[in-house]
């Protein structure tokens, strides 16, 4: 956010800065009502599609807003038997539309940041597509957002979803596995963690779920091998030899030798990925022309 001069004095506002401050005045709304939201459409989609972009930490704000159920939230509407958005928070109770798009930001919140499945910046006619997952509820960031005493959100555990583009179908789901819970539980067979998935990509996610009770996966993993301590699993499918797929495996804190031990099933055997810093860590890979692929990262917390 910034100022720039240009010209007789005169004062220009850099495109993003409008953005970067209404992203400002809904975080000290949302602290000063006792960390709740309570935007209208406009608002929503700023907190939904942009801020994340713009801040992390945002990001695990609207994450804790989506999941949790008191008013006004979207966890309200699931917790009212919602099955599509609503026009007005409170349409449970009022007679106004239970299927209105004024407050469906939150599916490109899914697809775009939890699932992270968007176009690349520098794509054209699609011809890009990023891949950057967020496993929301994990990582401690230093940010005055934060959330109310006590409602601090169940961490991501998987994610899944599609998009339709001009020349292709990507579909990615992702999961972390090998969780252990204090019973000493696999919590991939007790639920553990909170998943967000559409039916469009269960199929993917059956591909991991099955890898990971056992069978023989493409990135390396063979029958009786056991899987790592936890890591995080991005699977990759229906993708076009037409289009470029750059992917952020994420990790869960900054690690240079995390790169060394991600791996990426449809790459040639040793092609590491490139390890990218900031408040959302990740191993990046350039995938290209492949109908299906997996690629792994330790997730190390």
């Amino acid at each position: 956010m910034g100022l720039g001069l240009a010209g007789e004095g005169k004062e220009e506002i850099e495109p993003e800065a409008p953005t970067q401050q209404a992203i400002l005045f809904l975080r000290e709304q949302y602290r000063a009502a006792n960390f709740t939201f309570r935007p209208a459409t406009f608002a929503t989609w700023l907190l939904m599609v942009k801020a994340p972009i713009w801040s992390a930490a945002a990001g695990e704000a609207a994450y804790g807003w989506v999941s949790s159920e008191r008013y006004p939230s979207y966890g309200y509407m699931l917790a009212h038997n919602a099955t599509t958005t609503w026009e007005h928070w409170n349409a449970g109770e009022i007679e106004i539309s239970q299927n209105h798009a004024w407050l469906n930001s939150v599916v490109e919140f899914i697809r775009g940041h939890a699932v992270g499945l968007q176009l690349h910046p520098r794509s054209i006619g699609s011809d890009w597509i990023m891949v950057s997952p967020q496993p929301f509820g994990w990582r401690q960031l230093n940010d005055d957002w934060g959330h109310a005493p006590g409602d601090a959100p169940r961490p991501l555990t998987a994610a899944s979803a599609d998009r339709v583009t001009a020349v292709s179908r990507p579909v990615v789901a992702w999961r972390i596995e090998g969780k252990m819970n204090e019973e000493g539980e696999d919590e991939d067979e007790n639920e553990g963690g909170t998943p967000m998935a559409t039916r469009e990509a269960e199929e993917v996610l059956r591909i991991i779920r099955r890898r990971a009770a056992g069978g023989v996966g493409e990135s390396g993993t063979s029958p009786g091998e056991q899987v790592p301590a936890m890591r995080v699993v991005v699977a990759l499918a229906s993708l076009s030899p037409a289009v470029r797929h750059t992917v952020r495996v994420p990790l869960c804190k900054a690690d240079p030798s995390a790169a060394a031990r991600a791996t990426a099933s449809c790459l040639p055997y040793g092609t590491a990925g490139d390890f990218e810093a900031g408040p959302t860590p990740a191993v990046v890979f350039q995938v290209d022309g492949y109908g299906e692929c997996e690629l792994t990262a330790p997730w190390e917390c």
